[in-house]
């Protein structure tokens, strides 16, 4: 676990990010799911029941999902566990990604060929949906969300009828369209630091320096409107790369406050501890 300490001490940091997160007005806190020796966790569900019980509004999940890395079935039953326990309060995030080490990588790329990904996704879309049988038994509805980069993805998520996250974060991704509808969700995803002096390794990670924001919250907040004024982004979510709790809990702060959040659909994800 990067910066040291004990799994107990990342798990009450995070939970408490989250509850301030939630008095600061935003509307989401969601979790990755990564494997690698540096991360406090890679499953997220059991820290999202935490989370649903450290907080009463904000909206829980994760962003996102490794599909092709899980089984349908499991996931479909934690995610009614979720729903039923905190109600409409729950996102699910999914992702084309697979896990980055090699063990968990191969297993999946045996299983590629098996099950196509929109087959899987429009397996677990029915698996959680209110009146299936998979326990428990829920009527609640979940927001879904397919995080990617691309012009397939877009369409794979108006195929699916659900929700669209942009990661803008990726080298690789490609320019965001334009939100056509005025009914879709449409959200960019950032990577930003509250340490202007991070030294992230952007090619590594995969992130275009481009579009990983730097400055103060308040010069992020001012490139995330003018994103949404070009596209017509309805949601936004920023993965916080580096800094200590104290600067991540006053990024957030001042980002609030520079984004009026208080009633905006704006939304926040940390990044593995």
């Amino acid at each position: 676990m990067a910066g040291g300490g004990t799994l107990s001490e990342h798990v009450d940091a995070l939970l408490g990010f989250a509850a301030y997160a939630e008095t600061l007005g935003y509307a989401r806190f969601w979790l990755t799911q990564h494997y690698s020796e540096r991360e406090a966790w890679g499953d997220p569900f059991p820290l999202l029941t935490l989370l649903g019980a450290a907080t009463s509004r904000i909206r829980i999940g994760t962003g996102g999902l490794l599909l092709r890395n899980s089984v349908s079935i499991q996931v479909g039953s934690a995610f009614r566990f979720l729903m039923e326990l905190y109600s409409n309060r729950v996102d699910i995030g999914v992702t084309r990604g697979i896990a980055s080490h090699d063990d968990f990588r191969a297993n999946a790329q045996r299983e590629l060929y098996d099950i196509a990904f929109e087959d899987r996704m429009r397996t677990l879309v029915a698996l959680i949906a209110p009146g299936s049988s998979l326990p428990p038994p829920s009527l609640h509805e979940p927001q879904f969300w397919l995080m990617g980069a691309n012009g397939a993805s877009r369409e794979l998520a108006r195929r699916l009828r659900i929700n669209y996250a942009h990661s803008r974060f990726l080298a690789s991704a490609a320019t965001p369209a334009v939100r056509s509808s005025t009914a879709e969700r449409y959200c960019m995803a950032y990577f930003a630091s509250p340490n202007e002096t991070v030294t992230t390794d952007i090619a590594s990670a995969k992130v275009s320096d481009s579009v990983f924001l730097r400055g103060s919250a308040r010069d992020v907040a001012r490139a995330i409107d003018a994103d949404a004024a070009c596209y017509g982004a309805t949601d936004a979510m920023v993965a916080l790369i580096g800094g200590s709790l104290e600067q991540r809990r006053a990024w957030i702060s001042d980002f609030a406050i520079a984004a009026r959040l208080s009633d905006s659909a704006a939304a926040v994800k940390p990044a593995p501890s």
